[in-house]
């Protein structure tokens, strides 16, 4: 078992002992097919058991830009922004037709300061900034926030 499914036994654990309930929709946001099953499994769940509280996901930091390898740098770009348009487009139409909605993306200092050993992650977080406000006033007509 991956750390992330340990991460998330223990989370549900936790949670349920407190007297929540918990569940885990394990989801690859840098693929559209897992955000699309998960934004289905998140339908159902929310015909059968109601809204969910929360939602969660992992980011990752990069290094010197001139060092940094294609490659991580597509996979910081592709968590933080192409991941959370493909959020906003598999869940989105679901609170459009509720007439409802919240989303609430996590950005960071590094969204509006410069982040030494950080430009791709900092890039990302500036484009997921403005990707969240444009957003909020595609939907604003539809009674959903961004923020």
């Amino acid at each position: 078992m991956d750390a992330l499914a340990q991460l998330s036994k223990a989370l549900r654990r936790q949670i349920t002992a407190a007297g929540g309930k918990a569940e885990m929709i394990p989801c690859d946001v840098t693929s559209l097919e897992s955000v699309e099953a998960a934004a289905k499994a998140h339908r159902v769940f929310v015909r059968t058991r109601g809204r969910p509280g929360k939602q969660c996901r992992d980011w990752r930091f990069g290094g010197p830009l001139h060092q940094l390898p294609p490659d991580e740098w597509d996979q910081i770009l592709n968590t933080n922004l192409r991941g959370v348009y493909y959020a906003i487009r598999a869940l989105a139409p679901m609170m459009i037709r509720a007439r409802s909605g919240h989303i609430i993306n996590i950005s960071s200092i590094a969204g509006k300061n410069a982040l030494p050993n950080g430009a791709a992650y900092s890039a990302s977080k500036w484009g997921l900034n403005g990707l969240s406000y444009s957003v909020g006033e595609e939907l604003r007509v539809h009674n959903i926030g961004s923020a």
